[in-house]
Protein backbone atom coordinates (compact mmCIF):
# COMPACT_ATOMS: atom_id res chain seq x y z
CA UNK A 1 0.00 0.00 0.00
CA UNK A 2 1.02 3.29 -0.83
CA UNK A 3 -0.38 6.87 0.48
CA UNK A 4 -0.67 10.19 -1.11
CA UNK A 5 -0.36 13.15 1.34
CA UNK A 6 -1.50 16.20 0.68
CA UNK A 7 -2.08 19.37 3.20
CA UNK A 8 -5.55 20.71 3.98
CA UNK A 9 -4.86 23.90 2.32
CA UNK A 10 -3.88 22.63 -1.01
CA UNK A 11 -7.95 22.11 -1.12
CA UNK A 12 -9.52 25.28 -2.73
CA UNK A 13 -11.61 26.21 0.51
CA UNK A 14 -8.67 24.86 2.98
CA UNK A 15 -11.31 22.13 3.89
CA UNK A 16 -12.11 18.77 3.40
CA UNK A 17 -15.47 16.36 3.33
CA UNK A 18 -14.28 13.40 3.17
CA UNK A 19 -17.41 11.43 1.71
CA UNK A 20 -17.18 13.92 -0.77
CA UNK A 21 -13.55 13.98 -1.60
CA UNK A 22 -14.30 10.22 -1.80
CA UNK A 23 -16.51 10.10 -4.42
CA UNK A 24 -14.57 12.29 -6.71
CA UNK A 25 -11.54 10.23 -6.80
CA UNK A 26 -14.00 6.77 -7.64
CA UNK A 27 -15.88 8.90 -10.41
CA UNK A 28 -12.37 9.83 -11.94
CA UNK A 29 -10.22 7.45 -14.04
CA UNK A 30 -8.04 6.97 -11.48
CA UNK A 31 -7.69 2.89 -11.14
CA UNK A 32 -5.50 0.87 -8.06
CA UNK A 33 -7.49 3.31 -5.36
CA UNK A 34 -8.11 2.21 -1.77
CA UNK A 35 -11.01 3.75 -0.11
CA UNK A 36 -11.88 6.38 2.32
CA UNK A 37 -9.42 9.07 2.33
CA UNK A 38 -8.68 10.25 5.98
CA UNK A 39 -7.32 13.20 7.73
CA UNK A 40 -4.43 13.05 10.65
CA UNK A 41 -2.59 16.56 11.80
CA UNK A 42 -3.75 18.12 9.22
CA UNK A 43 -2.75 16.19 5.97
CA UNK A 44 -4.93 14.16 3.79
CA UNK A 45 -4.05 10.97 3.26
CA UNK A 46 -5.05 9.16 -0.08
CA UNK A 47 -4.00 5.12 -0.10
CA UNK A 48 -2.93 3.23 -3.05
CA UNK A 49 -2.89 -0.49 -3.64
CA UNK A 50 0.24 0.39 -5.85
CA UNK A 51 2.05 3.08 -7.15
CA UNK A 52 -0.18 5.28 -8.62
CA UNK A 53 0.83 6.14 -12.47
CA UNK A 54 1.91 9.59 -13.62
CA UNK A 55 -1.42 10.50 -15.08
CA UNK A 56 -3.64 9.28 -11.72
CA UNK A 57 -0.93 11.26 -9.77
CA UNK A 58 -1.95 13.91 -11.71
CA UNK A 59 -5.67 13.52 -12.03
CA UNK A 60 -5.32 13.04 -8.15
CA UNK A 61 -3.59 16.37 -7.54
CA UNK A 62 -6.33 18.26 -9.81
CA UNK A 63 -9.06 16.96 -7.89
CA UNK A 64 -7.40 17.73 -4.17
CA UNK A 65 -6.98 21.18 -5.60
CA UNK A 66 -10.62 21.49 -7.12
CA UNK A 67 -12.08 19.78 -4.25
CA UNK A 68 -14.54 22.62 -2.20
CA UNK A 69 -14.96 20.70 1.28
CA UNK A 70 -18.67 21.40 1.07
CA UNK A 71 -21.44 19.94 1.90
CA UNK A 72 -23.08 18.10 -0.91
CA UNK A 73 -25.54 20.68 -1.89
CA UNK A 74 -28.48 18.45 -3.13
CA UNK A 75 -32.54 18.41 -2.87
CA UNK A 76 -34.28 15.49 -2.02
CA UNK A 77 -36.12 16.39 -5.17
CA UNK A 78 -32.99 15.30 -7.06
CA UNK A 79 -31.37 12.59 -4.73
CA UNK A 80 -35.38 10.57 -5.79
CA UNK A 81 -34.98 11.59 -9.34
CA UNK A 82 -31.09 10.11 -9.60
CA UNK A 83 -32.33 6.90 -7.64
CA UNK A 84 -35.67 6.49 -9.91
CA UNK A 85 -33.35 6.40 -12.77
CA UNK A 86 -30.66 4.46 -11.42
CA UNK A 87 -32.99 2.38 -10.77
CA UNK A 88 -34.77 2.03 -14.33
CA UNK A 89 -31.54 1.73 -15.70
CA UNK A 90 -30.36 -0.96 -13.63
CA UNK A 91 -33.76 -2.87 -14.47
CA UNK A 92 -33.39 -2.64 -17.77
CA UNK A 93 -29.60 -4.22 -17.79
CA UNK A 94 -31.24 -7.17 -15.97
CA UNK A 95 -33.73 -7.64 -18.03
CA UNK A 96 -32.11 -6.77 -21.55
CA UNK A 97 -31.40 -9.91 -23.47
CA UNK A 98 -28.12 -8.30 -25.22
CA UNK A 99 -26.47 -6.23 -22.14
CA UNK A 100 -24.62 -8.42 -19.82
CA UNK A 101 -25.76 -8.30 -15.92
CA UNK A 102 -22.00 -7.58 -14.65
CA UNK A 103 -20.82 -4.89 -17.24
CA UNK A 104 -24.22 -2.84 -16.87
CA UNK A 105 -24.39 -2.74 -13.43
CA UNK A 106 -20.38 -1.79 -13.24
CA UNK A 107 -20.99 0.84 -15.60
CA UNK A 108 -23.71 2.24 -13.85
CA UNK A 109 -21.98 1.87 -10.81
CA UNK A 110 -19.24 4.36 -12.29
CA UNK A 111 -22.17 6.64 -13.75
CA UNK A 112 -24.19 6.82 -9.90
CA UNK A 113 -20.09 7.59 -8.53
CA UNK A 114 -19.75 10.21 -10.91
CA UNK A 115 -22.88 11.77 -10.04
CA UNK A 116 -22.77 11.24 -6.80
CA UNK A 117 -19.18 12.77 -6.34
CA UNK A 118 -20.14 16.19 -7.66
CA UNK A 119 -23.65 16.36 -7.02
CA UNK A 120 -24.92 18.85 -9.21
CA UNK A 121 -28.71 18.91 -9.51
CA UNK A 122 -29.83 17.96 -13.47
CA UNK A 123 -30.23 14.32 -13.17
CA UNK A 124 -30.25 14.01 -16.78
CA UNK A 125 -27.68 16.29 -17.91
CA UNK A 126 -25.14 14.98 -15.63
CA UNK A 127 -25.29 11.22 -16.58
CA UNK A 128 -26.06 12.44 -20.43
CA UNK A 129 -23.31 14.41 -20.76
CA UNK A 130 -20.84 11.34 -18.82
CA UNK A 131 -21.95 8.86 -20.91
CA UNK A 132 -21.49 10.73 -24.19
CA UNK A 133 -17.82 11.37 -22.81
CA UNK A 134 -17.08 7.51 -21.53
CA UNK A 135 -18.29 6.19 -25.06
CA UNK A 136 -16.29 8.60 -27.11
CA UNK A 137 -12.99 7.96 -24.96
CA UNK A 138 -11.42 4.88 -26.61
CA UNK A 139 -9.32 4.40 -23.88
CA UNK A 140 -12.22 4.20 -21.08
CA UNK A 141 -12.53 0.77 -19.94
CA UNK A 142 -16.16 0.92 -20.80
CA UNK A 143 -15.92 1.65 -24.66
CA UNK A 144 -16.42 -1.31 -25.54
CA UNK A 145 -19.81 -2.14 -24.20
CA UNK A 146 -20.59 1.45 -24.37
CA UNK A 147 -20.59 0.88 -28.17
CA UNK A 148 -21.75 -2.61 -28.74
CA UNK A 149 -24.89 -2.72 -30.80
CA UNK A 150 -28.08 -3.52 -28.49
CA UNK A 151 -31.10 -3.69 -30.68
CA UNK A 152 -32.15 -4.40 -34.64
CA UNK A 153 -32.27 -0.56 -35.03
CA UNK A 154 -28.50 -0.41 -34.81
CA UNK A 155 -28.57 1.76 -31.06
CA UNK A 156 -25.26 1.23 -29.01
CA UNK A 157 -25.92 0.92 -25.39
CA UNK A 158 -24.85 4.14 -24.72
CA UNK A 159 -27.84 5.64 -27.29
CA UNK A 160 -29.90 3.20 -25.21
CA UNK A 161 -28.86 4.35 -21.59
CA UNK A 162 -29.31 7.94 -22.54
CA UNK A 163 -32.79 6.74 -24.00
CA UNK A 164 -33.83 5.05 -20.65
CA UNK A 165 -32.63 8.60 -18.87
CA UNK A 166 -33.98 11.22 -21.03
CA UNK A 167 -37.57 9.40 -21.28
Amino acid sequence: MIAYIYKISETLNNKVNIEKLDLEIRASVISNYLTPPYITKGRIYVDFEVDASENDKLVLKSIINNHDGELADVSEIHVNAREKKIREMTEMALYHPLLTEHETVQYLTSIDNHFNGWKRSGVNSVLIAKIQEDANNINHVQHGFLNTIVNTEGNKTFEFLISIIIK
